[in-house]
């Protein structure tokens, strides 16, 4: 759930501080994108939330996996598959949540791989 509502921050707003700022401004960035409404609007967050998966603070790249999922956008699929390989534990589980509420066929060989893979958490999420 997002610490700022879409209406509490400007969608312009929540792009610029997922790209700089403190941790916590960028979290709560990505947090606030997954309320967009708009096609238009959905995309773009979509994109931007994909961009913070591979690197950056660890809060941040597990917002922007959830905010991903809860978006419903196949814009940040590959970054989601990409994250189920994560050595950071919570940030696999949280992408295997996203791929499943995505429900998009591309997702299910990570889920696959995920439940033979020897992660407990990974493979309870994949299940």
């Amino acid at each position: 759930m997002s610490y700022f509502k879409s209406d509490t921050i400007t969608f312009e707003a929540a792009l610029t501080d997922l790209e700089g700022g403190s941790e916590k401004a960028r979290v709560q960035a990505a947090e606030a994108l997954a309320d967009v409404t708009t096609p238009e609007q959905r995309t773009r967050a979509a994109k931007a939330l994909a961009g913070c998966l591979a690197s950056g603070p660890r809060s941040l790249r597990i917002a922007a996996a959830r905010s991903l999922g809860e978006l419903g956008q196949s814009v940040g699929l590959d970054a989601l598959v990409d994250a189920t390989t994560s050595d950071i534990p919570a940030l696999r589980q949280v992408a295997l949540i996203a791929l499943g509420r995505l429900g998009l066929s591309e997702g299910f060989d990570a889920a696959r791989l995920a439940l033979e893979s020897n992660s407990p958490d990974a493979r309870f999420q994949a299940a």
